[in-house]
C-alpha cells in the first residue's frame, strides 16, 4: 500500500506543475501578444508574480522579468501597477488608452485615482490627457494627502497608520470570494494586538473612551444617514 501511496502523490504533483507550466505558457502568450494591451500584460505579470508561476525556470520573479522580457522587475510593476489602475477606472467613461497614461495614478489611492483621472479628462481640451497633465493633477493630490498625514502624524501615529490600512483595505473587491475570510483575519489581529485578547476587547466596548467615541462618531454622522467618508 505504501508504494501506491507514493506513486499517487507523485503523480498529483506532477499534475499540479504541468497545470502551472501551461497556465504560465498561457500567460506567456499574452504579454508577447501584449505589448498592445497594457491592461492585459500586467494582469498577466501579476499572476505569473502572484502565484510564482516562474519558479520552475527562475528563482525570483526580477530574474524571470530579466531573461524572459528583458525588462526590469521595477518595469513589471509599472506594467502591474498600470493594469490595477484601470480596474479603479472600469466605470468611467473614457479610459487611459496606454499605460504612460495611467502610470501616473498609481501613486494615489483606488478613490483619488478616479478623481484625479476625471479631472484630467474635463481638463483636456480633447477630452483625453497626456501623462504629463495627469501627472500635475496627481502631485496636487499628493500634496493635499501628504498634508493630512502630517497633521495625522502630528497628532498620533497609531491614526495615520489606521488610514493607511483602511486605503489598502479598501482595494478588496467586493465579489472577492475571499473577503470575509480577510475580515476575520483583520479581526483577530485587531482584538488580539491591539486589545489583548477578547476580554480586553469587550473591556473596551464598555468603557467610557467607547462611549465617548460613538458619541463623537454620532455628532459627525447624526441619524445614521451616512457613512463616514473614510470608511467608503
Amino acid at each position: 500500500m505504501k508504494p501506491v501511496r507514493a506513486v499517487s502523490a507523485v503523480g498529483a504533483a506532477a499534475t499540479v506543475d504541468a497545470a502551472a507550466a501551461d497556465r504560465r505558457a498561457e500567460l506567456e502568450r499574452i504579454i508577447e501578444r501584449g505589448l498592445q494591451s497594457f491592461v492585459e500584460v500586467g494582469n498577466a505579470l501579476m499572476e505569473i508574480r502572484d502565484s510564482r508561476l516562474y519558479r520552475d525556470t527562475h528563482k525570483t520573479f526580477e530574474l524571470y522579468c530579466r531573461d524572459r522580457w528583458g525588462f526590469t522587475k521595477t518595469r513589471a510593476n509599472q506594467l502591474i501597477g498600470a493594469a490595477a489602475v484601470s480596474e479603479s477606472l472600469a466605470t468611467t467613461v473614457v479610459k487611459p488608452l496606454s499605460e504612460r497614461q495611467a502610470r501616473p495614478l498609481t501613486a494615489l489611492p483606488p478613490k483619488q485615482q478616479v478623481e484625479a483621472w476625471n479631472e484630467a479628462v474635463d481638463a483636456a481640451p480633447d477630452g483625453m490627457p497626456t501623462a504629463e497633465q495627469i501627472q500635475k493633477i496627481v502631485d496636487s493630490k499628493r500634496k493635499d494627502i501628504s498634508g493630512l498625514r502630517r497633521r495625522l502624524v502630528q497628532g498620533s501615529q497609531a491614526l495615520y497608520l489606521a488610514e493607511v490600512a483602511i486605503n489598502q483595505l479598501k482595494r478588496i473587491e467586493a465579489n472577492d470570494p475571499k473577503k470575509l475570510e480577510a475580515g476575520v483575519i483583520l479581526m483577530e489581529w485587531i482584538i488580539f494586538n491591539i486589545f489583548g485578547g477578547f476580554e480586553g476587547h469587550m473591556e473596551y466596548i464598555h468603557s467610557p473612551e467607547a462611549k465617548k467615541a460613538a458619541r463623537r462618531r454620532s455628532s459627525r454622522n447624526p441619524h445614521g444617514k451616512e457613512t463616514p467618508s473614510r470608511w467608503r
